[in-house]
């Protein structure tokens, strides 16, 4: 199993325990938790309206729920007129199994300015039901990151909170602006939908390099997985002589990357026709936009209702590899892109190559016509077989 508890331990030389009794000071907790503390949260609900946003500014601090269960523990914001939850500021902090819900702004940010933030982690935490990002990673200038990891980890837009916005436009999962390393696993991403058009549910831009996104579930969103994007100035530069040269703008929207075995999956009739600007029910589920040298295989994209394409690559500077993927709607190249391995990809693809599609089980049918049909891709990493482990459902397509 990819996402065991962690558990809490025995000892730990330097942990603090707080209780919901301790939410109004909770922010000073935080405040004075030094290099290496754990802050263990004991279960219930903590009402963070109105409350100062909670800062991690030392090296090496966790925040945890003390059961392990991210149910026990809830940091709620209320929605209407909250800010920003929690600010990492620190390089090795680890938030781990709790919830963070309702924020008019983002859940959680990570970033200093000017500097650069190493190893962040998030494990195992439920965010759910925010105005904008729910983990915004590197917001506003030269806000680096590397080597963070986010894992395990369920982001949920509810439809009670979603009927009560009327600007969607900022609405997403996760965006990780100028990181270098990131890795995004085994994480559940759903309901990134309104009545106005949304960002990307998942998004790795602004000169990003060298992310991995792999054996995530994506199910009724309106935007899928984006690399790079419009937003070139103030990007992340990359080094000198590196492989991929100049970009055309300021910066390359991503740099290198790959977004492996992962499931975008759409069905929710409350989607169709949602969107009054929209020609479409649903935009694109995976993309790259200004992108060099990053890589889209074995990703299966199902969907039902209408929608704009099922991998797109755009512009003239971005070159991707394309390969081994299973697609129910289209491949697109749009304003002169340019896409290797395209004939290798499966395109119109219907339920009857998985095993049982309506209920999220996208492993391949016994007669699929996309057994032992792919190609080996230099330089990638074959996925493991996910077809011969337990994994929770909904289950993510076996390797081609």
């Amino acid at each position: 199993d990819f996402c065991l508890s962690r558990g809490l331990g025995d000892v730990y030389k330097r942990q603090v325990l707080a209780s919901p009794d301790d939410n109004p000071g909770l922010h000073t907790i935080f405040a004075d938790a030094g290099p290496g503390t754990t802050i263990a949260l004991e279960p219930g609900t903590y009402d963070r309206s109105g409350q100062p946003t909670l800062v991690v500014a030392a090296d090496g601090v966790t925040v945890r729920s003390t059961t392990g269960d991210p149910a026990d523990v809830v940091l709620d914001g209320g929605g209407s007129g909250t800010q920003l939850l929690l600010s990492v500021r620190a390089s090795d902090v680890t938030l781990a199994e709790f919830t963070m819900q309702g924020s008019d702004d983002s859940l959680v940010d990570v970033g200093v300015e000017d500097e650069v933030l190493e190893r962040s982690q998030l494990y195992r935490m439920v965010l759910r039901d925010a105005a904008g990002k729910k983990l915004d990673v590197g917001p506003g200038l030269a806000r680096w990151t590397n080597d963070g990891v986010i894992a395990c980890s369920t982001f949920e837009q509810t439809d009670a909170f979603r009927d009560g916005l009327s600007d969607c436009s900022s609405v997403s999962a996760l965006q990780i602006s100028g990181g270098a390393g990131w890795v995004v696993r085994d994480n559940l991403l759903e309901g990134h939908w309104c009545t106005t058009t949304t960002y990307a549910t998942l998004v790795a831009d602004r000169g990003s390099s060298d992310t991995r996104v792999e054996r995530n579930v994506l199910k009724n969103n309106f935007r899928g997985i984006l690399f790079g994007g419009d937003a070139l100035d103030n990007g992340r530069p990359e080094p000198a002589n590196a492989p991929c040269g100049e970009p055309q703008g300021a910066s390359w929207g991503h740099v290198r990357g790959e977004i492996l075995n992962n499931v975008t999956w759409a069905d929710d009739p409350n989607m169709v026709g949602a969107i009054a600007t929209s020609d479409t029910d649903l935009d694109s589920m995976i993309g790259f936009w200004h992108v060099c040298g990053a890589v889209a295989v074995h990703n299966t994209s199902y969907v039902t209702l209408t929608t704009f394409n099922g991998i797109e690559w755009r512009y003239p500077d971005t070159s991707v590899t394309v390969a081994n993927n299973l697609i129910s709607t289209t491949l697109v190249s749009r304003d002169g892109g340019i896409a290797l391995g395209v004939d290798t990809n499966a395109v119109g693809v219907g339920a009857a190559e998985f095993v049982d599609a309506p209920a999220g089980d996208f492993r391949l049918a016994a007669g699929s016509t996309a057994r032992d049909a792919g190609i080996v891709i230099p330089a990638v990493p074959v996925p493991q077989d996910l077809s011969l482990i337990h994994i929770s459902e909904p289950t993510r397509q076996a390797e081609i």
